[in-house]
């Protein structure tokens, strides 16, 4: 996989040098690397890291009921959407494999915070993920553009992806840096 990640500061309207914050396009394709559909194949990411001091006191809260996660410190909040796509090692396969992966696409919206604490030499990362899997999510919609797009074969078993289901996920990092 090959992740392209495109910093682009966006200029306020009026035309002078402030910037609100930065966009980062992030897109990984099998297509860069070993060429296969198989797995994890696709996916898209657009991150917007606010300039100014932005403290979501809900996200604070509902982070402050889980052990060990704290966010007091030099905080940095993101918002982002993304997409992801998943499918089986044999794309041709109209009925997909049942002992390979499903077809899955996850299609969904993150808030997060990167935090640092210098007196302590940790760094953590936490998000929260709202999305859907299934044809919701778009996941064989954009695969077959894609394909189409590039000129290569179609993907045949979107027809037996997951079924709609919104999702939550939770994802927390925490990384002791070394004096």
């Amino acid at each position: 996989m090959l992740m392209l990640a495109v910093p682009h500061a966006v200029r306020a309207a009026d035309g002078d040098d402030e910037r609100p914050g930065t966009f980062v396009l992030q897109v990984e394709n099998d297509l860069f690397g070993a060429g296969t559909d198989q797995y994890y194949t696709q996916g898209v990411q657009v991150t917007f890291v606010p300039k100014d001091k932005w403290e979501p006191e809900w996200f604070k809260d509902l982070m402050d009921m889980i052990p060990g996660v704290n966010l007091d410190g030099n905080s940095t909040y993101v918002v982002a959407l993304g997409q992801q796509m998943f499918t089986p090692e044999d794309t041709t396969l109209p009925d997909p494999d049942a002992t390979d992966r499903p077809y899955a696409g996850w299609l969904f919206a993150s808030v997060g915070a990167i935090v640092e604490k210098p007196d302590s030499n940790l760094l953590q990362n936490v998000s929260l993920d709202l999305g859907i899997v299934g044809p919701a999510s778009l996941g064989g919609y954009t695969q077959r553009r894609w394909h189409s797009l590039i000129g290569v074969g179609l993907p045949r078993g979107w027809g037996k992806q997951l079924h709609n289901e919104p999702g939550i996920m939770l994802s927390y990092q925490a990384r002791l840096r070394q004096p």
